[in-house]
């Protein structure tokens, strides 16, 4: 599968919106609990968690206004590219 870029990386976020995307590639270096929450405007209520393994990727789907946090990551946001 290839990706569109669509904006920076992002190391370690907390609480990041990751540039309002719907599509957040995300590579650790370290096993991780990775924490999906509403925006604060929705209460900011968590979503879900992951655990994701050591030297691992994800693709994680996400509405635009949710934020991300996961630390010991890189984290892109991305588009599907066809």
């Amino acid at each position: 599968m290839a990706y569109k870029l669509l904006g920076e990386q992002v190391v370690n976020p907390v609480d990041d919106e990751m540039s309002g995307t719907t599509l957040v590639y995300v590579y650790v270096t370290a096993e991780v609990l990775l924490t999906l929450k509403k925006s604060v405007a929705d209460g900011g209520a968590v979503v879900g968690t992951m655990t994701i393994p050591a030297n691992s990727t994800v693709s994680v789907v996400k509405y635009s206004d949710y934020t991300v946090t996961c630390p010991n990551s890189f984290c892109t946001p991305v588009a599907n590219h066809w």
